[in-house]
């Protein structure tokens, strides 16, 4: 088996008594031994790193995806409860009108069959639910993504904190003030309602919480606005 150099360089000189020319090559053996393995050590590093970065950038698409389909989604829930609004805020102009047909009448009860009703976004959509259950890792190679997605948690639960509230305020009018109201009839296939209309349009009860209802329902969409911008801020941040 062939020698290598340095060993033959150190045998040499081992044999010729140059103690210290001896311990110099031998040191400088070592140094390249150990180099090499910094070498390898980085190499490795950087494989890593490379690995990671190209996860990374594969989570962030995902993540951008499910942002999108969220906002779509709180975008949806917003239209059902403006839906909501317009079917009550047709009741109290309704009450005011001492001639009506079977439209307007169907109209006033369709009112009535949406109070208390509420719709609450779906937000938790895949990646970007884990996010907003705390678990950032997956993003803690950038700082800055990694604040702004504490931020949007903090929005988000607080935005959907008050959804919640508003909306079991709505069910509790109607359950409490409202329920001896309801329309049970329908025009349609002549089934009588089960309300005194004339007692309807003279109750201010009957008026104070349908407007209740009204500004409740306003205050939830408020909330929406604010969830859909928290979302749109963190998808800038997502996509720069």
């Amino acid at each position: 088996m062939a020698q290598s150099p340095f060993r033959s360089i150190r045998q040499t000189l081992f044999n010729e008594g140059k103690l210290l020319r001896y311990l110099g090559y031998a040191i400088g053996e070592i140094a390249l031994i150990i180099i090499g393995i910094m070498l390898a050590l980085q190499l490795n590093n950087w494989n890593e790193d490379r690995k990671a970065q190209i996860e990374f950038e594969i989570y962030v698409d995902q993540l951008e995806a499910d942002v999108r389909t969220a906002i779509a989604n709180v975008e949806t829930s917003k239209a059902r409860m403006e839906g909501f609004r317009e079917r009550v805020s047709y009741i109290p102009i309704f009450l005011e009108q001492t001639e009506y047909n079977d439209e307007d009448l169907n109209s006033f009860e369709e009112g009535l069959s949406a109070l208390g009703l509420s719709n609450k976004p779906q937000i938790n959509v895949g990646l970007l639910g884990q996010l907003l259950d705390g678990k950032t890792d997956t993003i803690s190679r950038d700082p800055t993504l990694t604040q702004k997605a504490l931020e949007l948690e903090s929005a988000i639960e607080g935005n959907l904190d008050n959804i919640d509230r508003r909306s079991n305020q709505l069910e509790l009018i109607a359950a409490n003030r409202l329920n001896h109201f309801r329309a049970q009839g329908s025009v349609s296939y002549k089934i009588p309602p089960k309300y005194d209309l004339e007692y309807l349009k003279s109750s201010n009860e009957f008026r104070y919480s349908v407007q209740s209802i009204e500004v409740g329902i306003l205050i939830i969409l408020n909330f929406d606005d604010s969830i859909i911008m928290a979302l749109r801020e963190f998808l800038t941040t997502l996509e720069e």
